[in-house]
Formats: C-alpha cells, structure tokens, sequence
C-alpha cells in the first residue's frame, strides 16, 4: 500500500505547477501500465477505499440509495466496502477497460461477482447508459 500512496502523494505535490503548465508534470497513464503494474497500483489503494466508504456511510447514511455508481472504482474497494455496510444497494463499478478485468478479479475474491456490476467507462469523456441515486469519484489520477 505505501508505494501507491507515496506515488499518488508525489504527483499531487505538482498539480500546481501542472495547472499552470497546462499539463502534467507527473502523469499515471493506465493503459501504458502492464498487468501485473496496474494491478498492484488499483489494489494497494483498496485500504483507504474502504475507510471512504465508512466515512460515507456515517455522514451521509448512504443505505437510503437503492442504486450507486462506483466511478473509477479501481480494484471495487469501495463497492465492496459499502455492500458489507449497506448489502441492498444495487452497486456498480465503472472503470476504464483495461482496469475492468481487474476489477472484476477483485470483486470475485470477496465471493460477490453476482452482486456487484462493473462498467467499462471514461467518466471524463462519456456518461453511463444507466441511472443511479448516487454517484462517487473518490479521486481522479
């Protein structure tokens, strides 16, 4: 987990000068990452996908939604987070596609594959063909 945090942490100390340069100084391409790379990365950010989803929950009391949106929902940490707070929300992980397998792998490890979706989408540049009571960007790369 720390490698991913340390690396996230860098790159957010140089979104200034990258807003200023107009464009990143520190850039996290996905679809240049291997397998192996990209897993590691989307899954060592699940501990604090699940402290999100906890802090959700209590502030918000995220069990009234009957459908939600997970996203760029990585590894589904988050997902998986909420079904064990609120196991009646319908929940769905939207990801870009070559994060999607990955996904699904994690989501299938926690025996919940036939309750949580997933989605192949770029939320920067498209919307979902479905509808949802909520929708959560927990971070943008």
């Amino acid at each position: 987990m720390h490698s991913a945090y340390s690396d996230l942490w860098s790159a957010t100390m140089h979104t200034a000068d990258s807003i200023r340069q107009e464009s990143p100084i520190v850039e996290h391409n996905f679809s240049k990452m291997i397998h192996v790379e990209l897993r590691s990365f989307v899954t060592e950010l699940d501990a604090g996908a699940s402290a999100s989803a906890r802090r959700l929950h209590k502030e918000f009391d995220m069990s009234w939604f009957q459908t939600l949106l997970d996203a760029g929902g990585g590894s589904g940490g988050l997902a998986i987070a909420f079904w064990k707070l609120c196991p009646k929300i319908r929940l769905t992980v939207g990801e870009f596609g070559n994060v999607v397998p990955i996904t699904k792998e994690c989501i299938e490890s926690e025996d919940l594959a036939e309750t949580i979706e997933t989605l192949e989408i770029d939320p920067a540049s498209s919307q979902p063909t479905s509808t949802f009571d909520a929708i959560v960007l927990r971070s943008v790369l």
